[in-house]
């Protein structure tokens, strides 16, 4: 158990590190942003100081509209870039901890065994209820909680796998099947990986 608990404290270790990374990144994205606001305010300023006659606030307008225009490129490039990093990121982050998890969990014959026959213990279930899709952008509370009733009913039945939960998904996002089977996997993954953890960590 000793060596189990040595596992649980390098996975926090690890979350805890790529939390003072992802810290990090986002102040350095606010930092971008501050600096695009403080040149656009330089760039103001200094048409307004140039501002003399009807000529000149004709050209302070053209102006304005160019700054502005380049600001928001400057804006949309920043967090084009900041986005699809940190998706990478993020998504690499949460797969190592996953492949963690598992090494760790093959070191547990019977949790193994549970999992393989499809039988899910009653943290896992709990877990489904509770915190299954709360990170999926753009679907209904009810939907959510259909998926969530469903999936956990298939746990107890000892009928859930990729298969099912995906046929699930599909049916109640009416999703195609590629959408559907990636929700499935990450859920499952999401759900198993906390049952082991805190197995482990019992």
């Amino acid at each position: 158990m000793k060596e189990f608990n040595k596992v649980i404290d390098y996975i926090i270790d690890q979350s805890d590190k790529y939390d003072a990374r992802n810290l990090q990144a986002e102040n350095d994205v606010q930092f971008l942003l501050k600096r695009a606001k403080t040149k656009l305010d330089d760039m103001v300023l200094s048409y307004v100081r140039d501002i003399d006659d009807i000529v000149s606030l004709t050209v302070f307008m053209q102006s304005i509209t160019k700054a502005f225009t380049r600001y928001y490129n400057e804006i949309a490039k920043i967090y084009d870039s900041s986005i699809h990093k940190h998706y990478d990121s993020g998504f690499n982050q949460t797969d190592d901890l996953i492949q963690i998890g598992k090494e760790a969990e093959g070191r547990l014959s019977e949790p193994v065994k549970e999992m393989k026959y499809g039988k899910y213990d009653e943290n896992t279930i709990e877990f489904i209820k509770n915190h299954a899709m709360e990170q999926a952008k753009g679907y209904s509370n009810s939907k959510i909680s259909q998926i969530r009733s469903t999936v956990s009913d298939l746990m107890l039945k000892g009928k859930a796998n990729k298969s099912t939960v995906r046929d699930a998904v599909q049916k109640i996002l009416d999703s195609d099947k590629s959408k559907a089977e990636d929700i499935a996997r990450t859920e499952l993954s999401r759900a198993y990986n906390y049952g082991v953890l805190y197995r482990l960590n019992e």
